[in-house]
């Protein structure tokens, strides 16, 4: 009879370790990745004023991966009339040119494999663009746009908790829509200059 209490209560706790671990996992336990910082409300004030009457080409980057992401967060923002690859526009109003690639961190989160999640792995990353506008008509000009945000990415089930909070996600941040938001109101905060290079002067 101990025997089959003793038994008992081992399978009662180890369904309810996979539940909790179901659970965890299933709200975000395995990662935890920065979000964008709020928008303040002067920013979005200029974005909701900003539109650009121009449409866009996209240069190829050496790693195309770049400046095909970039194509479709930036026709995401809405703030142009178009925008393309390079190659598929004859007159572009703006050419776009990614001016630096940004990627995440490599690490290999050795300890928390070998715990399975208990010890958490974190690491400092980038995420965002850093590109540069210019006419056709005037190359000699440009318009630097820096979209990069920096914060921690946690591996681990220590994500969990930390996916409780607003400036968290459990999935890629760059999907996000607090992430193409950034994207246009980086843009939308160079404005001025953008709509110089669309001046025939």
């Amino acid at each position: 009879m101990r025997v089959l209490f003793g038994w008992r209560k081992k399978a009662f706790v180890g369904v309810t370790i996979a539940a909790v671990l179901v659970a965890v996992a299933s709200f975000g336990g395995c990662g935890s990745f920065s979000l964008p910082p709020p928008p303040t409300q002067e920013q979005l004030a200029v974005l909701k004023n900003t539109r650009f009457d121009a449409t866009v080409g996209v240069e190829d980057y050496t790693y195309p991966v770049y400046s095909e992401r970039l194509l479709v967060d930036l026709r995401s923002t809405g703030l142009f009339k178009s925008v393309e690859p390079l190659g598929k526009l004859r007159n572009p109003d703006l050419v776009v040119r990614v001016e630096k690639p940004i990627h995440g961190t490599a690490v290999i989160p050795f300890w928390t494999v070998i715990t399975l999640g208990v010890v958490p792995t974190t690491v400092e990353e980038e995420h965002g663009y850093v590109f540069s506008i210019r006419s056709p008509a005037h190359p000699e000009s440009s318009v630097l746009v820096d979209s990069v945000f920096r914060g921690p990415s946690t591996l681990g089930w220590a994500a969990f908790f930390l996916n409780f909070s607003s400036n968290r996600t459990s999935t890629n941040p760059e999907q996000s829509p607090q992430f193409r938001e950034r994207l246009a109101i980086s843009v939308s905060s160079r404005a001025p200059e953008i709509s110089q290079l669309l001046s025939p002067n």
